[in-house]
């Protein structure tokens, strides 16, 4: 799942100025490096982790808020900054353990939002778009809508969806580039996933004038660019953003493409290095590829029995609609389409409207010798989105 914790929490009080990827970057470094206080340190290491996405930032962030914890005692903040950055590495357990440290007396807006990411990363959808929806009584939030405008767009409420992005923008100001950025990338992934790659470029391009140099925006324009076959130019993107961020997902994404672009002995290297790195992480007792290491050893290296394995994991972990669906695929690839049936049910059930999990479902069901109910859920995947089978990155 694309996650946004980092780009949400706290996002009113700790909005910035700056209007650049680098700039941003320089100026926190130098505040990690002048701090002269563990609180100073703990924002300016936070701040760091939220703009880069990097697993080595969000664990440098996490030991400076667990070793204050443990150094200064019980603090509310820091148990709502370690929820979140357990939440961003799939680590429920823990983030529930740091939440359940909050007394019930003390909720607030911040509270309850983390709560929502909990419930949706859970599969409880409902619970997730209550707590918003409670949050937003207490006053208009930029991050409560677009949790909201998310939880819509999973239910197939695309209307929804829209006015509460549109509702969202107007709440951040010329000082708040970034999060509008944020906001217009995640509009244009829901055109994209509709299959509407114009519109989609249109918020891609709006995001990148107003606030340049985020791996998140490049990343979302190479995979349009792929999926318009426009190969060159998603290349160059992908080995930019590569050489940037050192991201593994960007390394996967890359080799996929040269797939797709019918030059396999190109994607061998790149998807090498990501598996590796997929499986380093997770040797390291790490649980957030576990989703990437299901995709790739479910449709790269087609290891029906290693991506059940991989997707079993997961789903114990977080019990979702695409965990579901993950599982359900794995058992698909493994060749066994009973339980790949059962758990393609279980994915369905949840509610949500994805083409991706759709197809795979209709793939499960005609495997499974359920035709009618199979052509009808491959005709529902083509509704939601008629270019479902172009090239799209899996982060």
């Amino acid at each position: 799942m694309r996650h946004w914790i980092f780009y949400l929490i706290f996002a009113a009080g700790n909005l910035c100025a700056e209007i650049n990827y680098q700039k941003e970057l320089v100026d926190i470094d130098r505040a990690v490096s002048t701090a002269s206080t563990q609180s100073q340190s703990i924002h300016a290491l936070y701040r760091r982790a939220c703009l880069t996405g990097n697993i080595a930032d969000i664990k440098k962030s996490q030991f400076a808020v667990q070793t204050t914890l443990e150094k200064f005692g019980p603090c509310q903040e820091l148990y709502l900054l370690a929820a979140s950055l357990d939440l961003k590495l799939h680590r429920l357990a823990e983030a529930k353990s740091m939440l359940k440290k909050i007394p019930s007396g003390q909720w607030d807006q911040d509270f309850a939002l983390l709560q929502a990411d909990l419930a949706e990363q859970e599969g409880r959808y409902a619970d997730a778009t209550a707590l918003c929806q409670q949050t937003l009584r207490y006053g208009e939030r930029w991050d409560a809508l677009a949790r909201l405008a998310h939880l819509d767009f999973l239910a197939g409420n695309f209307s929804s969806a829209d006015k509460n992005f549109s509702a969202a923008e107007p709440l951040l100001t010329a000082k708040h580039m970034r999060f509008f950025a944020w906001l217009e990338v995640q509009r244009g992934r829901m055109e994209f996933q509709r299959g509407n790659y114009q519109q989609a470029r249109k918020y891609y391009d709006r995001a990148t004038q107003a606030y340049t140099g985020d791996w998140l925006t490049e990343g979302a324009l190479a995979e349009l660019d792929a999926a318009e076959r426009k190969f060159p130019s998603a290349i160059a993107r992908y080995e930019k953003l590569i050489a940037a961020t050192g991201k593994p997902e960007f390394r996967e994404a890359l080799g996929d493409l040269h797939v797709y672009a019918g030059k396999p002995a190109l994607a061998k290297p790149w998807h090498d290095q990501a598996c590796a790195a997929f499986l380093a992480s997770a040797a390291q007792g790490d649980v957030h590829f576990f989703h990437h290491l299901t995709h790739f050893f479910a449709d790269t290296r087609t290891d029906g029995a290693e991506a059940v394995k991989w997707a079993q994991a997961d789903f114990q972990l977080r019990k979702n609609a695409f965990t579901a669906d993950a599982l359900a695929w794995a058992f698909f690839r493994n060749g066994q389409f009973s339980e790949a049936l059962d758990f393609s049910k279980t994915a369905l059930t949840f509610g949500v409207k994805d083409c991706f999990l759709q197809y795979h479902a209709g793939m499960i069901h005609l495997a499974a010798q359920k035709s009618k109910a199979g052509k009808e859920l491959l005709a529902q995947a083509a509704r939601l989105n008629p270019n479902y089978a172009n090239f799209h990155a899996h982060y």
